[in-house]
Order: C-alpha cells, then structure tokens, then sequence
C-alpha cells in the first residue's frame, strides 16, 4: 500500500492516508498478536480489518490492537486500513494511520504477497467511502466493501488503491487530482521513483466529481494522467 515513514513525536513510523493499504506477516508459536496503530486523526478514529489465513475479515478501530490466533499454528495474517473519515486532512497534514510495529508472544516475520497486482485509480468510489452508511465517516467507510476489493478478490489478485473521495481529473477534493495523487504520498512528500508500486494491470474509474469542468479542460487532464500511467507502465494494459 501508500505507506511513508516519518518522524512522530521523536520516533519513526510507517503512515498511510490511504484506505486499502495493507500489512502482511506470519506468525507462529503465538496465541495473540498487537498491532501498534497510533491515532493521529484530528476527526474520528479509523478502522482496521484483519483476516487470518483467508477466512472473513474481523473489522475493529485502530485503538483496539489485539488480534486472538485460532491456534498456536503457523498463520499468515493480512492486515487492511479499512475505513478513514473522507474530511481528515490527508493532503497537507498527512492524517491517517500511523503504524509503530507488531509483537507477539511467538514468532513473526513480513511476508510478501504472491498474487498479481491490480491500481486502482479513483475517487470515493474506489475508496469505499459510505459503502456501509449514509456519511462519510470511518463508521461507515470501507474499502473492504468497495468494487476494488470484490473485484481484486474475485480475480485472486492484490489490489493497490488510489482512492480518494471527492478527487478527479481536475478536482482535488480530499487529496488531489488523480495525476497529481501518482506522484504524491502528501504535499510536502513526492513517491521517489524507486517506490513506484510495480502492477499486472491498471483499472481507472473517475471524472464524476469533474461536474462543471469544460470538456477541453477535461479531456487535456484525462491525456495527462493516461500519458503519465503510459510512461510510468509501458507494458501494461489500462
């Protein structure tokens, strides 16, 4: 996922401000793990999900950092920022999960995802914002319950979300444009090069907070990000 680290209160952490960014370990020896979240939102705390060997997400706030292991058995565990509030200040306060580590009483270590990868590149709809209520809050946002994750899980592939509510080719909404959110972690942190998410596939979904924009400053901005996908991925389909 969209994950930077920075500096929080002296000490480093790995920062996302985007839903759907993931974690992934395995664990073994241990009957409990924590996942050590720092709240840093300004609005409402946000949400996680885990899923334990590929059966059903167990959704719960940041605050809430214990995860119970069905066994002392080897598990590969997954974890997703499933639900953040559309109005926090992502763009200039980088306001979204920050992530301090996990511990166990057993043993872990990271693992990589095997699946192809699929971007997603949007706007709410590709966040997941409302997907479960009527507001734009953590309560009721999710990526796990946004077309991104059903469609990703149906292909057997990972997806890479680059969602941000309100946000299209020309509006700037909860983040930025969706060229500019290529480029960007955060105002002040452009992604270097080398951290560039490799993909298998690109899937765009976007322009309908574009209402009002003329059609030639539309479709010059629509050119722009395409060719920026073209020349960052060459070889794959969009």
């Amino acid at each position: 996922g969209r994950w930077f680290q920075k500096e929080l209160d002296g000490k480093p952490v790995w920062t996302t401000v985007t839903e759907g960014s993931m974690i992934y370990f395995k664990v073994s020896d241990a009957t409990e793990v924590h996942v050590n979240f720092v709240e840093i939102t300004q609005l409402d705390t946000p949400y996680y999900a885990y899923i334990i060997d590929g059966t059903e997400p167990v959704r719960q706030k940041i605050t809430e950092s214990r995860i119970v292991l069905p066994d002392e058995e080897e598990h590969i565990v997954q974890i997703v920022i499933d639900g953040l509030t559309e109005r926090e200040d992502k763009w200039y306060g980088e306001i979204g999960v920050a992530f301090q580590g996990i511990e166990s009483d057993g043993e872990l270590c990271g693992v990589l995802p095997k699946q192809k990868r699929i971007i997603f590149i949007g706007d709410s709809i590709t966040e997941g914002i409302m997907t479960l209520g009527g507001d734009a809050i953590s309560d009721y946002n999710s990526a796990m319950h946004a077309f991104p994750w059903y469609t990703a899980k149906l292909l057997n592939a990972e997806p890479y979300f680059v969602g941000y509510g309100s946000t299209g080719i020309i509006a700037t909404g909860s983040f930025n444009s969706n060229s500019v959110a290529l480029d960007q972690y955060s105002i002040s942190r452009p992604i270097p090069e080398n951290e560039y998410p490799s993909c298998d596939l690109i899937v765009i979904n976007t322009g309908t907070n574009d209402i009002g924009v003329e059609p030639d400053v539309f479709i010059g901005g629509y050119q722009e990000l395409l060719q920026k996908i073209h020349g960052r991925y060459p070889d794959i389909e969009v």
